[in-house]
């Protein structure tokens, strides 16, 4: 395949990225390794060695938050092919920042999704910044973002002495986590948290950061920043997931009344009360209350790690509490957008520390949730709840809880196969078939 090289859309340390055509007339983005740096002829082979060892591993990727790799070519000037994006995150935060702020946890979730998928594979990005988060197009119209150029620096390759506050947001060494900075080996999953905090200061505020330092911040995300940029990675958030669902927290309780008599029972999540069985009794009493608002306000305070402690403290009503959670993300169809992969790896992650009713409550809700947000994340993950190799007996139980909702879960179904060309027979084949002959 041959291709018209066009206009230089931008370049970087070690790349330079150009238009390209082919003989059809479709557009792409071609990255050519280049020396746009200083450096002697041993570290540029090494570099170059690197570049084409990062492609590799980028092109035998496949996430929808990560840049595929088209086509690739090695040698003397290593070079990929990849889809031509619409701009880079750093291009929207500089030309229209309010927008982009309005759209935070949308962003940040695209970026987390991705990151959770590297780490999964022990894989650090280690170069995470706002040039190398691009935006797509999806066919539904709106954006995605997607993750490129796995990290090439260290500190032989940058000059963090000498970067003004102005010219180091930049570059990398405004995103850079203090551990790598010394050797880059020492990179992991909470290196790549460190940057992605820097990425949403970025966008929510406008304060200066130090480099490789403890982010202060104003905002109601203060807290948070402050935990995710320590400089000790042990004690930042383990999980991008788990920097993201804080972040969604401080959002949507924001947006969610408060119930001043259950005020400190939901500030005491996180604390000490949890180690006490009777504390849950409490909040199973409020969640079963009968009271929306109630619910609303407990459940919006919530997070995951809390919902696990609650089922190895208390048993029963730890599990209780699970159903109710996953029976209230069920009942609303008014979620923010992004805050839906947050519900949806909460009932993911309690799945192997419940019964079977639970189990399908939880997948119901990832159903409905799914497909009245119309998420694609939750809907695929939904379908993977249920799929060939999950447990004989449970897939049982579950072809008897869909045939007791019967054609309720009809429509559903029927959204599942547009939204995410899926298909029925990609359930366990037990499901599949009380599936296919409820909705016949």
């Amino acid at each position: 395949m041959s291709f018209n090289i066009g206009e230089l859309l931008g370049k970087g340390g070690f790349g330079n990225v150009f238009k390209a055509t082919d003989g059809d007339g479709n557009s792409y983005a071609i990255k050519y390794f280049a020396q746009n740096q200083p450096m002697n002829a041993d570290l540029l082979e090494n570099v170059r060695k690197r570049f084409i060892k990062e492609v590799r591993i980028q092109k035998n990727i496949n996430h929808p938050n990560i840049v595929p790799v088209i086509e690739s070519w090695e040698g003397d000037k290593p070079s990929y092919l990849m889809p031509i994006a619409t701009c880079s995150l750093a291009d929207e935060i500089e030309t229209n920042k309010p927008d982009v702020a309005s759209r935070y946890l949308e962003i940040i979730s695209d970026i987390a999704l991705a990151l959770n998928y590297l780490h999964s594979l022990q894989i650090c990005h280690r170069d995470l910044k706002p040039q190398n988060i691009l935006r797509f197009e999806t066919d539904e119209g709106g954006p995605v973002y997607r993750i490129s150029d796995f990290g090439l620096i260290s500190l032989k390759e940058s000059n963090l002495s000498n970067l003004t506050a102005t010219g180091m947001r930049k570059g990398s060494d405004a995103y850079t986590a203090p551990e790598i900075t010394q050797k880059l080996s020492t990179a992991c999953a909470q290196t790549d948290v460190y940057s992605l905090a820097c990425i949403l200061h970025d966008i929510v505020d406008d304060g200066v950061r130090v480099p490789c330092g403890v982010i202060e911040s104003g905002t109601s995300f203060g807290d948070i920043f402050a935990v995710a940029t320590r400089a000790d990675p042990s004690k930042r958030f383990p999980t991008a997931k788990s920097f993201v669902d804080a972040v969604a927290d401080v959002a949507f309780s924001v947006s969610t009344p408060s119930v001043p008599a259950f005020e400190d029972l939901a500030n005491s999540f996180g604390t000490n009360s949890e180690d006490n069985p009777e504390f849950w009794e409490s909040v199973l009493s409020a969640v079963t209350g009968g009271d929306r608002a109630v619910k609303n306000f407990i459940f919006s305070k919530i997070s995951g790690e809390t919902i696990k402690n609650a089922i190895g403290v208390s048993g029963e009503a730890g599990q209780q509490i699970y159903g109710e959670y996953c029976d209230w993300v069920a009942s609303r169809r008014d979620f923010p957008f992004e805050y839906c992969d947050v519900l949806c790896e909460r009932i993911l992650d309690c799945f192997e520390s419940v019964d079977f009713e639970r189990r399908f409550q939880g997948c119901y809700a990832l159903l409905v949730l799914g497909t009245s947000h119309n998420r694609w994340h939750v809907e695929h993950a939904f379908m993977n709840s249920l799929g060939p190799e999950i447990d004989e007996a449970f897939a049982q139980r579950a072809a008897i809880e869909f045939r007791v909702l019967d054609k309720m879960i009809c429509p559903q179904i029927r959204h599942l196969e547009r939204s995410i060309d899926a298909s029925i027979k990609h359930f366990h084949p037990a499901v599949s078939k009380a599936i296919s002959e409820i909705c016949v």
